[in-house]
């Protein structure tokens, strides 16, 4: 979680690092059909050459089943990613607003209100769906993910301190750790997190990035950052028996100056290493 990848994160068109599957919430009988049907007709205008006027025909399509069914929260959620798809972005608001106040613990549409807000800028109001998302769905891994993701990189504009914010951060992603132990990225977040809360707890970091370590077959990164925090904790000779396994020519520059550190910073009974700077390979995309 280092600056670097705040800014490319930041920064990614469509916010790729929040974008997950979200189901749309289930459906009457009586409109199931007619929705599917328009559904599978916008996958084959997407997957086609339409006609002039085709796109035009489905939105008609979309509104005169929203108005023959105005409380169906499935179909005003699926009207609304029909909207944004076609780059209407105040019509797809507008619908997942009603389809809230209508289903206010709805799950997809809180996810979809929180994506649509980080889009146009309000960090507050897309926190604060994703964080009912979670309170909903506590079994969801990604939902988690996405609270500390957003309570991490906006730290400063979700109305809370830094410190709270981070903290937050750490414990939705432990949670989501926790809820899905396979998935590497996971796994990487929770650990990275622990090189910018206040007073990182350095033991429950080394476990995050053994974890780590088991769910991947390049292993030179994980390496790398559990030989600082073996630093971190005074433990030279474990730190030394991480760096010894590190391969390639290109890790042996930051590798020799670890070691290097090592000897400099930790005195023969291990002293803790001060420097709080996290190894890091460059920016990544997130689950």
């Amino acid at each position: 979680m280092h600056d670097a990848r705040y800014r490319q994160l930041s920064l990614a068109a469509g916010w790729l690092f929040l974008i997950t599957f979200i189901p749309s919430p289930a459906v009457g009988s009586e409109a199931n059909e007619e929705l599917r049907a328009l559904q599978a007709r916008a996958k084959t205008l997407e997957a086609g050459k339409p006609a002039p006027g085709d796109w035009k025909k489905l939105e008609t399509a979309y509104s005169r089943l929203v108005k023959a069914y105005p409380r169906d929260v499935a179909i005003r959620d699926a009207h609304g990613d029909f909207l944004l798809g076609r780059d209407d972005r105040e019509g797809a608001l507008r619908e997942w607003l009603a389809a809230e106040k209508l289903d206010p613990k709805n799950v997809a549409v809180l996810n979809h209100l929180a994506e649509i807000y980080l889009t146009t800028g309000d960090v507050r109001q897309a926190f604060d769906h994703y964080l009912r998302a979670s309170d909903f769905e506590p079994a969801d891994p990604i939902a988690h993910f996405n609270v500390a993701n957003v309570a991490c990189l906006f730290r400063h504009e979700i109305g809370k301190t830094e410190t709270e914010a981070l903290e937050l951060a750490l414990r939705h992603f432990a949670v989501a750790h926790g809820l899905a132990p396979q998935n590497a990225e996971l796994a990487r977040a929770y650990a990275e997190t622990f090189y910018v809360v206040p007073s990182p707890d350095w033991k429950s970091a080394l476990k995050a990035w053994q974890a780590h370590l088991g769910l991947v077959t390049e292993k030179n990164f994980t390496l790398l950052n559990l030989a600082r925090v073996h630093m971190k904790l005074g433990q030279a000779d474990e730190a030394r028996a991480c760096l010894q396994q590190v391969q390639g020519p290109e890790n042996q520059r930051l590798k020799a100056r670890l070691a290097a550190r090592i000897d400099s910073e930790l005195t023969p009974h291990g002293g803790p290493e001060n420097s709080q700077k996290p190894v890091i390979d460059g920016p990544r995309p997130l689950p």
